[in-house]
């Protein structure tokens, strides 16, 4: 059989070198959220974020555009406020020009407000949004879903009468709370459920099929989350445990196709972010988490396993306050082989992978729906082992 996971780490090692090396615009005026915007000022390029409602409240916005200035006239539509820095009617109120590196700018970076989603293997790395993004919470639903029913040994597909197991279809659906205390430190808690169907040669030599299917609890997850290295909160760590809650003794399935695995795994994790255009447009993203078993129960001890992604995704589409954000990534998932005298015997267990992965967020405060398809493009697999020609995962989310 197999439940489809991962050994292989995203190199965040020279990520510190890449961040100094990145050159970010200064962050926007925190009160203002970009669907408030009016798209004359988009389209002129105001880096502060600023509405109407704000320039009306000081006199200068008359008929659809800023009044002319009455102090350093010559302001151009590259730089529509630049004339205004000593008016009068904005001393005080405007905020002033920022560093030229988000690195040494006071103020937080802010990118939508999405959740840190995490699933089952490669379920738990996700699109840049998704990740911790200052003070506050949100709660999230998650529907990940596979169907296991090609066979296949090291680089290629493998005859089916070779692998026992026939099909491995599974709904992972996850409750989930993000809540960050202050925009370093915060907690996430993942309470996972399942709903599994197996079917495998009955071993008589008749061609007989037996199936089983199942619903139970899977193995919750407890993080802690801390994102203080930069003041612009682009690169962070989460660190915790998976519990062994969910169960791990349904009649007719092998260790590893059980919900829950039995074992105390710690879990440690870490991503980065980045703009790529100045007006953050255009952002890459960077994820990895890892899960490494140390508790374990009745000889069965399950492989180390990490999944990383790398991608890119564009900001810049509106359907009036619908906020429509595709996105493309790649993931990089590997999986050590499972141990001890309850794994299968003869190994089958273990690989790595590359998957490809196109997605869409839409987004309207305080609400998100969040959608990707995992396609495999390259699979190493130890044994014979059940793959999935792809995979799918759905996010609902509050943020509050």
């Amino acid at each position: 059989m197999t439940h489809t996971r991962s050994l292989v780490a995203l190199p965040l090692v020279g990520l510190l070198a890449l961040r100094a090396f990145s050159q970010e615009p200064a962050p926007e005026n925190r009160g203002t959220h970009e669907s408030q915007r009016p798209e004359g000022l988009l389209a002129l390029g105001d880096p502060r974020g600023w509405d109407a409602k704000s320039f009306q409240g000081l006199g200068l916005w008359e008929e659809g555009s800023l009044r002319s200035p009455e102090v350093n006239p010559g302001s151009s539509l590259n730089d529509p406020l630049g004339s205004w820095a000593d008016s009068p009617e904005l001393a005080g109120a405007l905020p002033p020009p920022g560093p030229a590196t988000l690195a040494e700018s006071p103020a937080l970076y802010e990118p939508p407000i999405l959740p840190c989603a995490c699933g089952c293997g490669i379920f738990e790395v996700g699109n840049g949004s998704m990740l911790p993004q200052g003070q506050g919470g949100i709660i999230f639903f998650e529907w990940d879903y596979q169907s296991q029913n090609r066979n296949w040994s090291r680089h290629s597909s493998a005859p089916a009468q070779e692998n026992g197991d026939r099909l491995l279809m599974t709904s992972f659906l996850r409750l989930g709370l993000q809540y960050m205390f202050t925009d370093q430190w915060g907690v996430e808690v993942d309470i996972p459920f399942a709903h599994r169907y197996f079917r495998q040669d009955d071993g008589s030599g008749t061609g007989t099929n037996v199936a089983t299917d199942w619903t139970d609890w899977g193995d919750m997850r407890l993080k802690a989350l801390y994102c203080g290295f930069f003041k612009d909160l682009s690169l962070g760590v989460d660190f915790g445990l998976k519990v062994p809650t969910g169960n791990y003794t349904h009649d007719g399935a092998d260790r590893d196709t059980q919900l829950g695995t039995g074992s105390t795994d710690l879990l440690l994790g870490g991503f980065y972010r980045m703009a790529l255009t100045p007006d953050r447009s255009w952002n890459a993203f960077f994820q990895a988490e890892g899960d490494f078993p140390f508790l374990i129960r009745d000889q069965y001890r399950p492989g180390l396993e990490v999944d990383a992604s790398a991608g890119v995704d564009y900001q810049g589409l509106w359907l009036g306050t619908l906020k429509i954000v595709p996105f493309g990534q790649v993931l990089v998932a590997g999986r050590t082989s499972d141990r001890g005298a309850q794994s299968a015997h003869p190994v089958a267990s273990g690989y790595q992978r590359v998957l490809l992965s196109p997605g869409l967020e839409l987004m309207m405060h305080p609400f998100m729906i969040y959608g990707d398809v995992e396609f495999p493009v390259w699979q190493n697999m130890r044994g014979d082992q059940l793959v999935a020609s792809a995979l799918f995962k759905v996010v609902i989310a509050y943020s509050f």
